[in-house]
């Protein structure tokens, strides 16, 4: 019997030793992971009741066995659920870097728009100066235009003035001889 409880000291050292690497474990990922710790401490509730189940290993060896294959078995999950975590860290990781890189894409468009929203300011203003200048162009073509019909109508009228004139100074004439 003796040497069945040291068989079962040895098996208890090495779930606490085993028990020992799991806090660390643990301890390494706290900053991020609630989760854990919920397991953390029933993994304590658990060691807590193994230590119960020490003292009571003299009426029943065949109980701490079970409860030691159930300790390593909730320690394997426990490594499992680590390893997930795991991985759902680097899941996030990527996504993070891919929304750097959808951020960085949407800063370049966005720098593409403001080039383009410039340009259109800068042909706009463009066609507001050359509207402003054939404005002033069309005034001033419509002034030599309008200077251009004056004097020839001043031109015709003098001409048509003259031959009024001579016609009238030819009917005197006629007038006088009669």
């Amino acid at each position: 019997m003796e040497e069945t409880l040291k068989q079962i000291l040895r098996e208890m050292q090495e779930l606490r030793t085993g028990l020992g690497e799991v806090r660390t474990e643990v301890g390494e990922l706290r900053t991020g992971l609630n989760e854990v710790r919920t397991e953390v401490g029933e993994l304590r509730t658990g060691l807590n009741e193994v230590r119960t189940e020490v003292g009571e290993l003299r009426t029943g060896l065949n109980g701490v066995r079970t409860e030691v294959g159930e300790l390593r078995t909730g320690l394997s999950e426990v490594r499992t659920e680590v390893g997930e975590l795991r991985t759902g860290q680097n899941e996030l990781r990527t996504g993070q870097s891919e929304l750097r890189t959808e951020v960085g894409e949407l800063r370049t468009g966005l720098d593409d728009v403001r080039s383009d929203v410039s340009e259109l300011k800068q042909g706009q203003k463009r066609l507001e100066d050359g509207q402003e200048r054939l404005q002033k162009n069309l005034v001033a073509s419509l002034g030599e235009y309008t200077e251009t019909i004056v004097t020839h109508f001043d031109t015709r009228t003098d001409v048509l003035n003259q031959r009024v004139f001579k016609v009238e100074s030819e009917m005197k004439s006629l007038n006088r001889q009669k």
